[in-house]
């Protein structure tokens, strides 16, 4: 049986513009058990399933952690790929907030999520299981898309934002590419190094240098095997090779050549070694 699948992103509503990044609706139909090399984004993330149960595993550098089968669930910012497996059929709606729109949607502390999952109950309670259920009757994906601009910008409005030096620090970041270092960005919001570190960690639940690293991450990630790897190393404001070499080795548990090498020619996504 040949993989069936469909991919179909949106941006959010103009009014959440720095909170969501985007919205993924998928479906999936492989006939076979499939393990998914994750990589970490510098946001959280709201998983509805409009299918069955995946199964969210350990990162392949700590084969002993545990694993979780999870319906709807919220995932907070990683510093570290992790392995989703599926039993060969999953369809479900992703949520890709920003650090900001993770603070103001979630309402939880944000550290407490850092490096894991949390059932959607237990963070949005009964608001998120009426989304839920919601989405699952909804026709199609963009009926979903505009439930969900509805719904955040409800909870949002009524939410504490962050701090106005948080907000600024990460646009910062973010329009830097990452690629800006820790102490410089604290001089420029004349904060010590301790004060920013506190905030990230209050804010967004990890440190803004892991922040900083995921920005670049996620950009060279897009980039290798498409230009050569010195190529997309430049452009992302890496140092070396062995720079590079580190970032993958951490957040892909990979050098950039097996990175590549593993991404399904017939599918989204890379293989779990």
């Amino acid at each position: 049986m040949a993989p069936d699948w469909e991919l179909v992103g949106r941006l959010p509503h103009a009014a959440l513009n720095g909170l969501v990044e985007g919205y993924f609706g998928y479906s999936e139909r492989t006939g076979f058990p499939l393990r998914r090399l994750e990589i970490p984004i510098p946001g959280a993330v709201v998983i509805f399933q409009l299918g069955p149960p995946i199964r969210i595993g350990h990162s392949p550098r700590d084969p002993s952690g545990p694993s979780k089968l999870r319906g709807d669930f919220v995932g907070g910012i990683c510093d570290r790929c992790v392995v989703t497996e599926t039993s060969g059929e999953q369809a479900g709606v992703q949520v890709n907030l920003t650090p900001i729109g993770a603070y103001m949607l979630l309402q939880t502390p944000l550290e407490a999520l850092a490096n894991r999952t949390a059932d959607l109950d237990d963070v949005l309670g009964p608001t998120g299981r009426v989304l839920a259920a919601r989405l699952r009757e909804a026709p199609d994906w963009e009926s979903r898309f505009r439930m969900l601009d509805a719904a955040i910008a409800a909870r949002v409005a009524e939410a504490r934002a962050p701090s106005p030096g948080f907000v600024w620090a990460w646009r910062r970041l973010a329009a830097a590419g990452g690629a800006l270092r820790v102490g410089m960005l604290a001089e420029e919001l004349g904060w010590s190094r301790r004060r920013l570190a506190a905030e990230f960690r209050e804010q967004a639940g990890v440190p803004a240098k892991t922040v900083a690293r995921l920005i670049r991450f996620r950009r060279v990630a897009s980039l290798v095997g498409s230009v050569p790897f010195a190529e997309a190393a430049y452009a992302c404001g890496y140092y070396d090779q062995a720079h590079l070499n580190r970032d993958f080795a951490d957040f892909a548990a990979s050098t950039p050549t097996e990175f590549v090498a593993r991404r399904f020619p017939d599918l989204p996504g890379v293989a779990s070694s």
